[in-house]
């Protein structure tokens, strides 16, 4: 027996062997390298600059070939007649609301405890028909201050040596199709003199552009009249068929031009005569790492 044992110890040992190798063998694939590495780099271009309604250039340079890109802008300005106005009217409204509410009260409560009279009756209803007007009119005027507003705080940008400016997210009113437009051309739908206020007085939103792809102010186009806001604040990319070709206009070539090693520079423009405004701004870049 125990010359049997001493015969199969090899082939044991061998068994064992192949029983351990092969409990160590991974059949899982490594992961391939990756054909087009990507890096991110993030330029902080403009720090609250002063505009007030003129241009602020920007400089920069492109380190290698872009994948994707993205602009943030942050636009403050210091709020004016025209925009205290504006709110003042707001404020009214609300207050004339709840007025004509009151009054609807009164009413009820009167002719649930028959105290009214016709006389009554008639007077209250032509007081409300009073506010109801002044609402409407009031309206009007905030109509107009709106569409004044949007032009006087609006925002264009333009790369390099172009001359047109650009105005992102905008339409252009036909200046004689509405009386109080006046004669001058018209940027409307940014939207910009909605911006929150913050705590050093001055009011400010962002705004963000994708370089692939970004809607402008066709300049060549008046819209006849004024669109419908919460129509028009719809993305025209994912909604073309809210949009004719005749209002908006893509841009699609902004990363096509900046090119490496080159000093590209943006200009950026916030308000107009007389408005005082300041600009922020950065760029946030995706590489395509260079062979």
């Amino acid at each position: 027996m125990k010359n049997l044992f001493i015969k199969i110890m090899p082939l044991l040992a061998v068994f064992f062997m192949i029983v351990v190798i092969s409990a160590c063998t991974d059949e899982r694939n490594q992961p391939t390298k990756p054909e087009a590495p990507t890096y991110i780099e993030t330029k902080f271009l403009l720090d609250k600059a002063v505009s007030n309604g003129e241009d602020v250039p920007a400089h920069f340079t492109v380190r290698d070939e872009i994948v994707s890109g993205r602009l943030v802008l942050f636009v403050f300005f210091e709020p004016d007649n025209d925009f205290n106005h504006f709110f003042e009217f707001s404020d009214e409204i609300e207050i004339l609301k709840a007025e004509i509410d009151s009054i609807s009260g009164v009413i009820f409560d009167r002719w649930q405890d028959q105290t009214l009279t016709p006389q009554d009756s008639l007077d209250l209803e032509q007081l409300k028909v009073d506010k109801k007007n002044q609402i409407t009119a009031n309206e009007a005027v905030q109509d107009s201050l709106d569409t004044w507003l949007d032009d006087r705080f609006k925002c264009s940008i333009r790369l390099d040596d172009d001359i047109a400016p650009l105005y992102p997210n905008a339409v252009f009113l036909d200046s004689t199709a509405l009386d109080y437009l006046g004669s001058s051309p018209i940027a409307w739908g940014q939207g910009n003199y909605l911006a929150e206020a913050d705590t050093s007085g001055l009011y400010g939103r962002r705004i963000e552009l994708d370089l692939a792809e970004f809607w402008i102010a066709d300049p060549t186009w008046r819209n006849p009249e004024k669109p419908d806001r919460e129509e028009f604040l719809i993305i025209p990319a994912r909604y073309p068929d809210r949009y004719t070709q005749y209002e908006l206009l893509p841009v699609r070539n902004w990363l096509q031009r900046l090119t490496t090693g080159v000093t590209h520079t943006l200009n950026v423009r916030f308000g107009s005569v007389n408005t005082v405004t300041k600009v922020s701004m950065s760029l946030y870049l995706v590489y395509r790492t260079a062979e």
